[in-house]
């Protein structure tokens, strides 16, 4: 599994990415046309966040929540003119309207692109049987589900039953659960960001195979309330301690941690690289719900 961490632009000029080169890891990026587009040097900017890899998004998501609308054609001649940056570029879909991402793929393909099409879960299943058949790697994306519902779950595996060796991109899936029970190619997430923002961290416990969450910091207004299994057992000597050893070996301390976000965006970005290497090293095979009982 290739995963790709969203909008790392937000910490380019920040001591965060050289942080994480310093402490020997290697990262890979995902950044969207709809930001891009409107930098003065598009390629400068890339390579400022010296990722290993990196996806072109086209941001569609993010211009619909504001009203606006991205043109294929203007996206198809940045790619073709930046496509070199790029290791995977998304084509331009439309949720809710197989027939216009079908639509808008095809006219990239006409710009002789090779975008990475997206079926969203919720359209009729003939779009999938179709990408299927023209596609050897295509993404999968949320249309009308919530997002950690068992009707969810059940519908991805209808997916993977249908085509368990097909390499998928699953976008916003570094959900654990969702990258043990299916064996995605490729996966992006904004996580890293909004957990620090809401003042917490998380490590990923190798050893047990499971997260250690933890606030660090008080808010004064929380856009989220906290269950109670979010908060690290303060409690527990041993925790506390491994908990402040897991910092200390990343040149960070809990005082830092707790007032500086870039701090808490450091320990957050390590958990998913960390999660990344372990999922690959379990080399995950899909197996159903239903599978799992025996």
């Amino acid at each position: 599994m290739i995963l790709f961490l969203a909008d790392l632009h937000g910490v380019s000029n920040t001591w965060v990415l050289p942080h994480l080169k310093k402490l020997g890891y290697k990262y890979n990026a995902l950044e969207s046309y709809f930001w891009l587009k409107d930098q003065k040097d598009p390629e400068k900017k890339i390579k400022e966040i010296g990722a290993h890899k990196v996806f072109l998004d086209s941001g569609a998501y993010t211009a619909f929540n504001k009203g606006l609308e991205i043109d294929v054609h203007e996206y198809s001649k940045f790619v073709v003119k930046y496509g070199h940056l790029f290791d995977v570029v998304a084509s331009l879909d439309v949720k809710g309207n197989p027939e216009k991402s079908w639509e808008n793929q095809k006219i990239m393909e006409s710009y002789g692109l090779n975008p990475l099409p997206a079926y969203h879960v919720g359209e009729e299943l003939k779009w999938f049987h179709k990408y299927l058949d023209n596609y050897e790697y295509f993404g999968i994306g949320t249309a009308v589900e919530p997002y950690h519902s068992a009707k969810l779950r059940g519908e991805f595996e209808q997916l993977f039953q249908i085509a368990p060796d097909h390499k998928f991109h699953g976008y916003g899936m570094t959900d654990t659960r969702w990258c043990l029970w299916f064996p995605w190619y490729t996966v992006d997430s904004l996580s890293w960001c909004l957990s620090g923002a809401y003042g917490s961290i998380k490590f990923w416990d190798k050893t047990l195979g499971k997260t250690i969450i933890a606030v660090v910091s008080v808010l004064n207004k929380p856009r989220k309330r906290y269950s109670v299994n979010h908060i690290l057992n303060w409690n527990s000597k041993k925790e506390r301690k491994e908990f402040l050893e897991r910092l200390e070996k990343l040149d960070l301390n809990f005082k830092r941690v707790s007032k500086e976000n870039y701090a808490r965006c450091v320990v957050n970005l390590i958990y998913y690289l960390d999660f990344g290497d372990w999922i690959n090293d379990r080399n995950v095979k899909f197996k159903s719900s239903e599978e799992s009982f025996f």
